[in-house]
């Protein structure tokens, strides 16, 4: 975790945590909230994955930066969500990915605009049967600018 190191008047260092960005804030609430929708469904929890994590960061900052909203990229390498999996070195043996995008709301808290995605998600048939599949691993990333941000979930099991 990164840490802020300030220098005190008296010659004495004292560390303090950094404060996590919003968007990390939001992943870490999707987390959460994914994890309660399996819950209610008698389903194992999903354990945090940095490199679907990374994964699913970079494909929401591509849909921020070239303005698109889809699961095919425009990105030579990390067109498809299995390029973009392996290219973060995940040896899955299965693997999903769900998408979103909203924009013109108030975005203050970040358990409610994780709330807000997992809901999403949980009202759309397919994007519910990969939150709730027979997955073991899930990395999510969420890209904010102005009022619009975009969340992608990536979920795997390895081989």
């Amino acid at each position: 975790m990164a840490a802020l190191v300030l220098l005190l008047g008296i010659g004495m260092l004292q560390t303090q945590e950094a404060k996590p960005s919003f968007a990390t804030q939001v992943e870490k609430e999707i987390l959460v909230a994914s994890n309660a929708e399996r819950t209610k469904a008698n389903l194992p929890k999903l354990e945090f994955e940095s490199r679907l994590a990374q994964a699913a960061r970079g494909h929401s900052q591509a849909m921020l930066d070239r303005d698109f909203f889809s699961h095919e990229s425009p990105i030579e390498g990390r067109k498809t969500m299995p390029d973009r999996v392996r290219a973060v070195g995940y040896d899955y043996r299965s693997c999903a990915e769900n998408i979103a995008m909203f924009e013109g709301l108030p975005l203050k808290d970040p358990a409610e605009v994780a709330k807000r995605f997992v809901r999403m998600w949980m009202n759309s048939a397919g994007h519910r049967k990969n939150l709730l599949g027979d997955y073991r691993h899930l990395g999510v990333g969420v890209a904010i600018k102005g009022g619009k941000a975009y969340a992608t979930q990536v979920f795997g099991s390895h081989r």
